[in-house]
């Protein structure tokens, strides 16, 4: 089947698409939260996006290629795997970025480069479906993020507001985020770093319009690539595209950060039951269990 266009016009204002990011070792409760997606959103593309070992670095090991198999049977037509070679292969200028913070095991560029990371999927699942993907555009969401009500509900309520939507935007020195000024091309401190300033965001769950998207792909084609928490809300606001946070009466403020209150995840478990239990319907991470 010849490969569709990744972007093309958009004919449904409230449509959209799910893709969900996922790494090997996911838990039961994250299972059942991929499966709860593609239930609560039956009429759109719901994808199950798996960062897989790169083979230069670690082989995948016959436990982790079981894991995947049995997400495949289970959720049949929605799994798409990836990996640094995939980001590479459509984007070879990633490699003049430094790869991601921490110990470098199964990935390089894939671990922080999700800009990339949202194109690859996507294109591989229009190859396996032989179609565009629906909606006007796509829900983002992390696999360690929980909503205590209907995703679908969640979506449908913010789908459209912006071009761009995530939590805790913020503008500050590019010199003093250090994600940034490692994990960044010069062409994309050329372009987008105006004055020493750059926007950040929360990225645990994001929505991007098709237009937004498509110009993503054009800035990552020509050689800008950035952390993606840092260059997404950029690449949006200095293009003109618009951004909105989420409202925070749907969001548990204190439990809703990388500095989580509850940084146990056994509280966190038990937190999201009281919270389903009482009927409060707010966004919650990291759910780690």
């Amino acid at each position: 089947v010849p490969s569709p266009p990744v972007y093309g016009a958009c004919s449904n204002s409230s449509g959209y698409s799910v893709l969900m990011r996922v790494k090997y070792r996911w838990t039961p409760a994250q299972v059942e939260r991929m499966g709860r997606l593609i239930e609560e959103n039956p009429d759109m593309d719901v994808i199950i996006a798996v960062n897989q070992a790169t083979p230069a670095l670690a082989s995948i090991s016959q436990e982790e290629a079981n894991a995947v198999e049995e997400l495949r049977q289970k959720f049949h037509g929605h799994v798409i795997t990836y990996d640094d070679n995939d980001l590479i292969a459509e984007f070879p200028t990633i490699v003049n970025a430094k790869p991601g913070f921490g110990k470098i095991t199964a990935s390089r560029w894939a671990r922080n480069y999700h800009d990339e990371c949202n194109f690859v999927v996507l294109k591989k699942y229009q190859e396996m479906v032989g179609r565009q993907w629906k909606g006007c555009g796509v829900w983002v969401v992390e696999q360690d993020v929980e909503y205590t009500g209907k995703f679908s509900e969640f979506f449908y309520k913010y789908t459209g507001r912006a071009d761009m939507i995530g939590y805790r935007h913020f503008t500050h020195n590019f010199s003093d985020m250090i994600h940034g000024v490692r994990c960044s091309t010069l062409a994309f401190r050329s372009k987008f770093v105006i004055e020493n300033r750059a926007h950040g965001y929360e990225e645990h769950l994001s929505y991007f319009s098709r237009a937004l998207l498509k110009t993503f792909s054009s800035e990552m084609h020509e050689g800008r690539h950035c952390h993606s928490e840092i260059g997404s809300p950029t690449m949006a606001l200095v293009n003109g595209f618009s951004y909105q946070n989420f409202d925070r009466v749907d969001v548990d403020v204190e439990n809703y950060s990388y500095k989580a209150k509850l940084g146990d995840w056994r509280q966190m478990k038990n937190h999201v039951k009281a919270l389903r239990s009482s009927g409060r319907k707010l966004l919650v991470h990291p759910c780690k269990y």
